[in-house]
């Protein structure tokens, strides 16, 4: 059993410390915590005394969940209580937390990592255009932020028009983009198959005629994936798809259901598997 000498304190930046970025979860009939770093994605069950040590050291966020989060504070309050202050760690332990990025060796060195980050998304040559242009979902989630919207709410003909005409301008105003890319979203994109193929061709016509470079990509509940259509947009440029499950069949489907209550997940598993062994692009699955 080892423990660490170094101290947190609120003007100290450069001392070993916890990620301000770690999420700290109790969990139901469970004495281990479920701590998730939502920088890094890693997710680790601690103690409940090494939670302690990190909740102390996080302001609690509101809500109905014991979530605790700081992002980015420069309050006299940040550094109430930090790694080592008050707890003895073993050294597999701060092994382990450091390559979960759970412990940083500095907020300094935190704060590079989140800038170098945050360039990496930078891309300076390339427009990248996100259309939600239907409204319209087979599924009825429970947590849906586009709850209580018009099913029927569609872009127009007009509209559609009106915003390849916006690209085509933006496009000869900066001339120095070299690539367009199209996310598909919505709604459900893939509940109007005909509006996005329209969107698709069209913006496909005129990068090509400006010799630029055209990419896609699609977030869908998976429902009307098929195969058919991702051979077909992955000849025109699609790299990336994600599709949403929420876990094994019993919870997905109490979650993503369909209007009628029937559950979704057996659906797009099978879809899913159709189109894995294809090559050339990405597929993803998130999680809510």
């Amino acid at each position: 059993m080892t423990s660490c000498s170094c101290h947190s304190s609120v003007s100290n930046t450069t001392a070993p410390t916890f990620s301000q970025y770690n999420l700290v979860i109790p969990l139901a009939d469970m004495t281990d915590v479920l701590v998730f770093n939502s920088l890094i994605g890693s997710a680790v069950l601690v103690s409940p005394e090494i939670a302690e040590a990190m909740t102390s050291f996080l302001p609690r966020a509101h809500g109905p969940y014991k979530l605790f989060r700081q992002f980015g504070s420069t309050s006299s309050t940040y550094h109430k209580a930090g790694f080592g202050n008050e707890l003895n760690l073993p050294a597999n332990t701060i092994q382990t937390l450091t390559e979960l990025g759970m412990i940083v060796s500095s907020q300094v060195e935190e704060q590079t990592r989140i800038d170098s980050m945050l360039k990496s998304y930078w891309h300076p040559t390339t427009l990248k255009l996100t259309l939600a242009y239907t409204a319209n979902c087979q599924m009825a989630c429970s947590y849906c932020f586009q709850s209580g919207r018009a099913l029927s709410q569609k872009h127009s003909p007009e509209l559609r028009n009106s915003t390849v005409q916006w690209v085509q301008q933006y496009l000869n105003e900066h001339p120095e983009i070299k690539d367009v890319h199209l996310g598909l979203f919505g709604g459900e994109p893939l509940a109007d198959i005909d509006l996005a193929n329209a969107y698709v061709s069209e913006l496909l016509q005129l990068t090509s005629r400006g010799q630029l470079g055209f990419s896609m990509s699609l977030t869908t509940n998976g429902l009307n994936l098929n195969r058919a259509l991702v051979l077909d947009w992955k000849d025109k440029g699609l790299q990336y798809i994600r599709v949403t499950l929420d876990g094994p069949p019993a919870i997905h489907d109490q979650r993503r259901h369909l209007h009628s209550g029937k559950g979704t997940f057996k659906t797009i598993l099978h879809n899913l598997c159709s189109i894995a062994n294809i090559d050339g692009f990405g597929l993803g699955v998130s999680i809510n």
